[in-house]
């Protein structure tokens, strides 16, 4: 729990995507941030998440299928402030854009979830380049697993993110903001029979959030969420433990600038009436210094009432220099936001996303929706804890004299979000989906009352080609809901939308992930080899091993096994061309592909992946079946391999897990599907039955009535 340095950064915070040992096939994950770049999150996070990496030697798609294929069967989203959501990335996951009322969605929190582990991480970084490589943040992870852990921070967790949910606009009617619930509802069925929480004997931890209330119709009042500011629920946990603090220690790079009409610092105010009246207090405040000011006028960039206000309440203040450069020398932003409280009972640490202000401490009405962790250790005779917290902060100077200091205010308008608005897509367009299939489309909504009088909507690589004007849409009748046919193949990652005052990207989500074409051409895969990835724990591995021997279909079993060709005295007799092989090594790949059907899903959505998914049973079943009825004529041996699969799949025995969806659940999914699947694949058999023998076809009609029992 350190501010994150410079050669640090990327091997830190990424690093604590990573999965730790025994964790379990990843569930899902979803995260929230003010600024966004989707590169981060798509090519550093997700990856580490998933555990794909990227092999050196592997120059094919390799890594890119099995992400893909992962993401087909785990939840991930992103809850952006809609003023920074128009990004580029992969319609595997999804961008939630939340729009706060005067305010900012600024939480930087992010739930990691795999089968047997949970984990929350509470950070001041955003999800950018800055905030993940450059700037010294402050980052602590909450470990959660069956037998250890608090589960409750995972459950209030949960309801947090859902009550972001509630601002994304449009949210009834959106595709992007079900799967989030459902996955938020996952993991609240996943903790619900792990063990209590067991805490570290003198140390306590509280996830202490901030956000406005929804006042919507369709979700009503949370009363889940705490309406006190963050410094009221911090005091009044650190109260449970001892008397009020007598020191605070405040370190953020924003703050509130001065007003005209009052010179108080309200969050200072705030602080200062909360802390104890009946002893000697000290507040010292650490704020961003100008590099290129003097020693005996230094220029900081924070307003002068963090001076004034402490006076007001007979308090000492002591104001301190943020430091510019990190532990090893090295020139980096603070961007870290840190509240210590003292007392002789105890000493507690506030870190995350809340900035030295009104609206980030939530204070006063227009709030932001904050997320941080309140650590307090208890003070006792001989303890070293304390100073574990009190290590956390790096030295920084004192400014001697800062009465003489020039105040210039601070840029609070940058990290609020406020500055350039006129870039941001104006309210009205509300979501941009993409409906896959044969037959494609975008779907926009829009909302009329927050519309600029004249806009275009465009393709960002094609900006003289109009998808849509304000012109058009009001002569179609300005619909709230338009669907525009989109013929093109690829589907679109961003729209560009333009009015009078700017131009801005609009994100765009896929209505069903499952209809989303697969990242290479399977069309050009014989059914033998789609059956070995299908059959595959690891697809991408093995679509590796398919792209350098295309005629060498194996398992992971085989994988080990093989001799380089130009040492084998055998390399003339190919064995794969026999039929006894194929049958052979057929065998083996359906007893794979039965085992992996068995094993537990941790969702109803990772079962339909297996199902459905490019790398599914129906696409593999049409491709045994293409391969039968090649050119009108039946292939036998083709058929036979098709029967082989419908006889593996009505052996199926699921296994349940805890945690796992119940084999209830598994078999209202998975039956069905087997029996619509032999039906259809055995009206188009039937077509030719005048080309298969009596013996075959009587086979494969017992083949058929067994998965319809």
């Amino acid at each position: 729990m350190t501010p994150i340095a410079k050669k640090s950064a990327s091997s830190t915070l990424l690093e604590l995507w990573r999965p730790p040992t025994g964790s379990g096939d990843p569930i899902g994950c979803i995260a929230s941030t003010f600024t966004f770049h989707s590169d981060i999150f798509e090519e550093h996070c997700l990856p580490r998440f998933l555990d794909v990496e990227s092999d050196p030697d592997w120059d094919d798609l390799a890594p890119l299928v099995e992400r893909e294929r992962l993401l087909c069967e785990t939840y991930a989203g992103v809850l952006v402030d809609y003023t920074n959501a128009g990004e580029s990335h992969s319609l595997r996951w999804d961008i939630l854009p939340v729009h706060i009322n005067k305010g900012r969605q600024h939480s930087k929190v992010s739930l990691l979830a795999w089968q047997k582990h949970i984990r929350l991480i509470i950070s001041s970084a955003n999800l950018t380049e800055s905030g993940y490589r450059f700037n010294q943040e402050v980052a602590v992870a909450l470990e959660v697993s069956p037998t250890e852990g608090n589960k409750q921070h995972v459950i209030e967790a949960c309801t947090f993110l859902r009550h972001l949910l509630g601002f994304v606009p449009g949210e009834s009617e959106l595709a992007t903001v079900k799967r989030a619930r459902n996955f938020l509802r996952q993991i609240d069925s996943l903790v619900k029979d792990w063990s209590k929480s067991k805490h570290m004997t003198g140390v306590r931890q509280h996830l202490v959030f901030t956000a406005p209330c929804i006042n919507t119709a369709s979700q009503g009042h949370s009363p889940e969420i705490d309406e006190r500011s963050a410094i009221e629920q911090a005091i009044s946990r650190c109260r449970q433990h001892g008397t009020a603090p007598t020191k605070a220690t405040v370190a953020s790079p924003f703050f509130d600038n001065d007003s005209n009409k009052s010179p108080t610092n309200k969050a200072v105010a705030t602080l200062c009436e909360s802390m104890n009246k009946r002893n000697r207090r000290e507040l010292i405040i650490c704020v961003p210094c100008d590099s290129d000011s003097t020693e005996q006028k230094p220029r900081l960039d924070a307003p002068h009432s963090l001076l004034s206000t402490p006076a007001r309440y007979s308090m000492k203040v002591v104001i301190k220099k943020l430091p510019l450069l990190d532990k090893d020398g090295n020139r980096r932003p603070w961007h870290a936001k840190m509240l210590a409280l003292q007392s002789n009972d105890y000493s507690a640490l506030l870190i995350g996303s809340s900035n030295f202000t009104q609206a980030g401490l939530g204070i006063n009405a227009q709030r932001n929706t904050e997320a941080n962790l309140l650590t307090i250790i208890k003070r006792t005779p001989h303890s070293r804890q304390p100073g574990y917290l009190e290590a956390v902060w790096p030295e920084m100077v004192e400014v001697s004299d800062p009465s003489a200091a020039d105040w210039s205010g601070s840029n609070s308008t940058i990290e609020e979000g406020l500055a350039n608005t006129a870039e941001c897509i104006p309210a009205g367009f509300v979501a941009a989906t993409y409906n896959a299939g044969e037959k494609r489309s975008i779907v926009l909504l829009f909302d009329a009352a927050h519309l600029p009088d004249e806009w275009s909507i465009r393709m960002p690589d094609k900006p003289y080609e109009i998808l849509l004007d304000s012109n058009t849409w009001q002569r179609k009748g300005a619909s709230r809901k338009t669907e525009l046919e989109w013929t093109p193949t690829e589907p679109p990652r961003t729209l560009s939308v333009s009015w009078a005052d700017g131009t801005a990207r609009w994100a765009v989500n896929v209505e069903d992930p499952r209809l989303l074409a697969a990242p290479i051409k399977l069309d050009e895969m014989s059914a033998e080899n789609m059956l070995t990835l299908v059959a595959s724990s690891n697809p991408g591995t093995a679509y590796h091993l398919y792209t350098k021997s295309p005629d060498h279909p194996s398992v992971e079993n085989d994988w080990d096994k093989a001799s380089p060709s130009d040492l084998d005295p055998l390399r003339r007799y190919k064995i794969n061309t026999t039929f006894l092989w194929r049958i052979r090594q057929r065998t083996k790949v359906l007893s794979a592909l039965r085992e992996k059907l068995q094993r537990p899903f941790w969702s109803p959505q990772g079962l339909d992946c297996q199902l459905h998914g490019f790398f599914g049973i129906a696409p593999l079943a049409q491709r045994f079946l293409a391969e039968t009825l090649n050119n009108g004529t039946v292939n036998t041996e083709a058929l036979l391999a098709l029967a082989d699969l419908l006889i593996v799949l009505s052996e199926v025995e699921y296994t349940q897990a805890e945690g796992a969806i119940g084999r209830e659940e598994f078999e209202s999914i998975y039956k069905p599907f087997v029996r619509t699947l032999a039906e259809d694949l055995n009206k188009t058999v039937l077509d030719f039955r005048g080309n298969i023998s009596a013996d075959i076809l009587n086979f494969w009609n017992s083949v058929v009535n067994r998965c319809k029992n």
